[in-house]
């Protein structure tokens, strides 16, 4: 399957994951009305391409924490992602974060914690 469409990411993990783990990450609560009422709510939002519009030279450049970024790249905390991975740990753990960075905040949750 190539994956050419966002949607497209939901069909490739249905396929891939193992049953109980793609329904634990598709799912909403319950009657999933809450979920299904975001989903139509993002549905009804356009975008509008503004392509070659004399915004002048693109740059993903800025300024963290008084830091200069050529290329901003954060993990946050998103839960417990260690569930997902293959070996119970965050794919974005400190041994891929280079040196240089200015902050690191990485936490673990553990299922045994």
């Amino acid at each position: 399957m190539i994956v050419s469409a966002p949607s497209d990411y939901r069909e490739a993990a249905r396929r891939r994951l193992p049953r109980f783990l793609f329904d634990y990450i598709d799912g909403g609560a319950v009657a999933e009305n809450t979920m299904n009422a975001n989903a139509a709510e993002l549905a009804s939002v356009a975008l509008r391409q503004r392509v070659l519009c004399g915004a002048g030279e693109p740059t993903l450049a800025t300024t963290i924490l008084d830091a200069p970024w050529a290329m901003p790249v954060a993990l946050g905390p998103v839960g417990a992602t260690g569930m997902y991975a293959r070996r119970g740990r965050s794919p974005g753990g400190p041994r891929r974060l280079p040196r240089r960075d200015p902050v690191h905040l990485i936490h673990r949750v553990g299922l045994l914690d």
